[in-house]
């Protein structure tokens, strides 16, 4: 499984990558605003 981080807070955007970490899902990339994540799903 594939996620997408999207939140404008640095220790919220660590903390949902070690959730994701620790139970197997690859992080496509870590973003801090809406608009970039809009780009970034149409890459994946």
């Amino acid at each position: 499984m594939n996620a997408i981080i999207i939140d404008d807070h640095p220790l919220a955007i660590a903390a949902i990558r070690n959730l994701l970490i620790k139970n197997d899902i690859e992080i496509l990339a870590e973003l801090t605003e809406g608009g970039s994540a809009v780009s970034a799903g149409g890459n994946t």
